[in-house]
């Protein structure tokens, strides 16, 4: 749970105007505001019960923060909730150690490493800095905090969070019957970004209608996993843009997973007016390049780029400023790529399918389920008189090439298939499934494993091979109700006789604690490194108690081992600067062959 990285200390009973003192020199007015002099807030010294908020459930406590329930935030979270605070009080841009006439009261991105305590020190945020007087006068304040989440999962889980930190603290998820009224009487507000992006869409087609989301000004907007909104042309960053707010904070374990270009989305959440940048011509050409064609990332990034990073992106290192030491202990996590060697059968069905003539981006989407499972490719080379109308619209529309007249020489599905019907039965036994087996085989009973798969339609073909050797398993995906996802949950957790959660990477990457598993399996391959390691961490993070060991499933001679894997390796090469300092995975134990790492850079 996120409350385990908090300290939990003898209960804090603090009377009405509730003691607050120093943080790391940092001290605070009668108003509330920082102060910045010493002479300044000199009256603190003479009084030990100055307010940060006569209302507010939390106060500073030396190096650290008290919650109202007796816990206590880790030093290095005291000091960057003393950051988060500054700047939605209207701290100025600083360079060059001289400060600008540009402030800004919006807020920053807390990219702390997954497991570091983001939503810990959001919910500090929201109890320590409350609306004051002056947005109780705009007449549509909206005095709550609306955060928003990946999936309908997290919303439930930061509920959980919220009422263990404070109580008192009122919160609901959002739903399209909610009138503005409601909004008035609850402290937290939670929707999915596709919930968001659906009211953003009504508001649009119609903006003189009232809408609960649009028509009012939020006291804070909490975006969670905001990398989710990275892509400024979806109608994710769209909806986030148009929410009305007087603060706004960005939480992301995974900031940047393509290019510094990542960054402009969150700079436009935040509103940030230096030298311009909130214009995304102006920001691609003082801080990314004069182009789209410049590299991932500059060798040198530029003084506008640094200036950027150190005034609104709070960063954290391995080891804690304040004490020195590890801000995780965790247990020790061993990394190994699983090389699959397909059978000659399999490996003649793959080099038929990279044969068709098919769009490119069709035969990528094609070959990845040809390593996957030859069975994926079933109704694309046979559709069934009576299949689904949808499946076969799909698989037109995925193949076709688009602009061009001319016609694609028609595809003899049915001799393919006839040809491989051994391999594209679901129940057929692949070299990927049955290496799986092996790797299960090799671990205690009592050790159980996650196994995540980008094609849930890969997903029967696991259970099929799992009841095979009469190993327990359930699962867990996005078309699940969430009940059921609630209950499988449990079931891996408490059900000894439960060894395996089958996984679709896209509905429990991201804000699950799976921390009963300590077996991570990956079947495919992805583009992007970092959604792998948000995986990874549902298991190896605060509450796991045993070795983690991670195994990533690469099919040789594949498309998995010449593109897919090759992007990883050099993705990370890419982006290895732009943190400064502080570096992914420095803690994880790579077993991986070396040489072939180099070969692959290659």
């Amino acid at each position: 749970m996120f409350s385990t990285l908090c300290t939990s200390g003898s209960k804090f009973t603090a009377r009405k105007g509730a003691f607050l003192s120093d943080i790391l020199g940092f001290r605070v007015n009668k108003d509330g505001t920082i102060c910045d002099s010493e002479d300044e807030g000199s009256d603190a010294d003479d009084n030990d019960d100055q307010l940060l908020n006569s209302r507010s459930p939390f106060v500073f406590l030396g190096h650290t923060g008290v919650f109202a329930t007796g816990q206590t935030l880790k030093p290095y979270q005291a000091l960057d909730l003393k950051l988060l605070i500054a700047r939605e009080q209207g701290k100025p841009v600083v360079r060059d150690a001289k400060t600008t006439e540009i402030k800004n009261t919006i807020g920053s991105i807390l990219a702390y490493p997954m497991g570091y305590g983001k939503t810990v020190v959001s919910i500090a945020l929201i109890l320590a800095n409350l609306p004051g007087k002056d947005f109780k006068k705009i007449e549509t304040g909206c005095p709550a905090n609306l955060i928003a989440v990946p999936h309908q999962g997290l919303i439930k889980q930061w509920r959980t969070e919220l009422k263990a930190f404070s109580p008192t603290l009122r919160s609901l998820k959002f739903g399209p019957s909610i009138e503005v009224a409601n909004l008035q009487a609850t402290d937290a507000v939670l929707i999915t970004y596709t919930q968001l992006a659906i009211q953003f869409d009504k508001y649009q087609k119609n903006p003189q209608a009232i809408n609960t989301l649009f028509s009012v000004r939020w006291y804070r907007f909490i975006a969670d996993e905001s990398h989710q909104f990275r892509n400024p042309n979806t109608q994710a960053a769209k909806a986030a843009w148009g929410v009305t707010k007087t603060h706004g904070l960005c939480l992301t374990g995974t900031l940047v997973q393509n290019s510094v270009r990542d960054f402009h989305p969150l700079y436009r959440f935040l509103e940030v007016e230096y030298e311009g940048i909130i214009d995304i011509n102006v920001f691609h050409s003082k801080v990314y390049g004069k182009s789209y064609k410049g590299p991932i990332l500059p060798g040198s990034p530029t003084r506008i780029y640094e200036t950027l990073k150190k005034n609104f992106c709070i960063f954290r290192d391995p080891i804690d400023p304040i004490t020195t030491q590890p801000i995780l202990s965790l247990t020790v996590r061993k990394d190994k790529n699983v090389k699959i060697w397909p059978t000659p059968l399999e490996l003649q069905f793959y080099e038929t399918i990279d044969g068709l003539k098919l769009h490119p981006l069709a035969k990528t989407t094609r070959l990845r389920q040809a390593c996957a499972h030859p069975c994926l490719l079933s109704q694309f080379l046979n559709p069934s008189p009576n299949g689904s109308a949808m499946v076969k619209r799909q698989n037109r529309k995925k193949d076709r090439v688009p602009n061009t007249s001319s016609q694609l020489p028609s595809i003899d599905g049915k001799e393919i298939a006839t040809q491989f019907k051994k391999l594209l039965h679901e129940h057929y036994m692949s070299s990927k499934l049955k290496k799986m087996l092996e790797i299960l085989a090799e671990h205690a009973k009592d050790e159980k494993a996650i196994i995540f798969v980008n094609f849930t339609s890969l997903i029967p073909s696991v259970e099929h091979a799992l009841r095979s050797e009469n190993i327990g398993y359930t699962k867990y995906t996005g078309g699940m109700s969430d009940g059921l996802r609630e209950a499988s949950l449990k079931k891996i957790e408490s059900d000894a006789k439960c060894r395996v959660l089958i996984i679709s990477i896209q509905a429990g990457a991201l804000g699950l604690h799976i921390v009963a598993c300590n077996i991570v399996m990956i079947l495919e391959p992805w583009w992007n490194p970092y959604r792998d390691d948000q995986a990874i961490s549902r298991v190896h993070r605060i509450g796991q108690t045993k070795p983690v060991h991670v195994y990533r499933f690469v099919t040789m001679n594949t498309i998995e081992s010449n593109s897919l894997w090759k992007t990883q390796i050099q993705k990370r090469s890419n982006l290895i600067n732009i943190y400064g300092e502080y570096h992914y995975g420095e803690e994880v134990d790579y077993i991986a062959d070396s040489e072939e790492c180099r070969s692959a850079q290659k």
